[in-house]
């Protein structure tokens, strides 16, 4: 057990010392970059590798075997502690049992338990260090899509889907006369003109909803530090890279509330985003423009 501890205790040490290395070189590489989690503080003061924290857990429990499910379960669980703004890079980090043992945590370590759960469910979980609307890492939600009416609406779709390869008829013949055509074109053209209209009439006020949902003022863009977890392809059925926020449980397509990746972890491996500071690609799969 003494020779067991002694070789852990190196392992980490040698671990410690290869991210030390690591961080050396991308500040090199990308002196502009932002700051990464790469080791921060545990719960009993020590310095650890931030991928040690991700521990794939497999919950014997049907809820948590599920990506929707799981996601729901986790964030109803643990209570999302907000960051001062402007949030800032935690020097301290709890393992995702000493989260689940408080029921209280941060972003980073939200998301932490979520990745480990989903990892110890079969998915090819990762944790995501970017940036996202700061009304998203205040957990402001308002403006976000009811998770209620989404799931009412996958299944209306399902449903539908179901129905049309069961009872498939084929179209019948367009008898409409060419004057009726020519009228209902007409009738769509001025249908087009009045919502520009409509749209160039309401574009100040949807202006200033954007600057609220970034916290930007003057036509900037903000963004807040923030941590979340992505689902890549293929198993369990999921077919493209989908997120995931730990802070409400809600799964939701690539793009905003999220702004930009600056690294994605889980417990084999970090990978630092080289272009930390472009829009979220869908191409996730292949980490293209990717530091390990």
């Amino acid at each position: 057990n003494i020779h067991d501890e002694g070789s852990n205790k190196n392992m980490a040490e040698e671990l410690l010392h290869h991210i030390a290395s690591y961080r050396r070189k991308y500040n090199t590489l990308y002196p502009r970059g932002p700051v990464l989690l790469l080791m921060p503080h545990d719960h009993n003061d020590h310095t650890v590798g931030v991928v040690n924290l991700v521990v794939p857990s497999l919950v014997p429990h049907p809820q948590l075997l599920t990506l929707e499910d799981a996601a729901q379960v986790l964030s109803d669980l643990i209570n999302y502690t907000p960051p001062h703004p402007p949030p800032t890079l935690p020097s301290r980090v709890r393992s995702p049992a000493e989260v689940v043992r408080t029921q209280q945590g941060g972003g980073a370590e939200c998301a932490l338990v979520v990745a480990s759960v989903l990892l110890g469910a079969g998915y090819r979980a990762l944790v995501v260090q970017g940036a996202a609307w700061p009304s998203l890492v205040a957990r402001d939600t308002s403006h976000l899509p009811c998770p209620y009416l989404q799931q009412q609406l996958r299944e209306g779709e399902k449903q539908e889907a179901a129905m049309a390869s069961k009872y498939s008829v084929r179209a019948p013949p367009d008898l409409r006369s060419q004057y009726l055509l020519i009228m209902e074109e007409r009738a769509k053209r001025r249908r087009t003109a009045h919502l520009q209209q409509k749209h160039d009439h309401t574009h100040t006020s949807a202006t200033h909803e954007q600057e609220w949902q970034t916290g930007s003022g003057g036509g900037e863009t903000s963004s807040h530090l923030h941590f979340w977890v992505v689902v890549l392809p293929p198993g369990h059925h999921v077919t493209k890279p989908t997120f995931v926020e730990p802070t409400t449980g809600q799964v939701v397509p690539l793009g905003p509330p999220y702004l930009h990746i600056h690294a994605v972890f889980d417990h084999t491996n970090y990978w630092a985003c080289t272009k930390y500071d472009q829009p979220i690609s869908s191409d996730m799969t292949e980490m293209y423009g990717w530091h390990s």
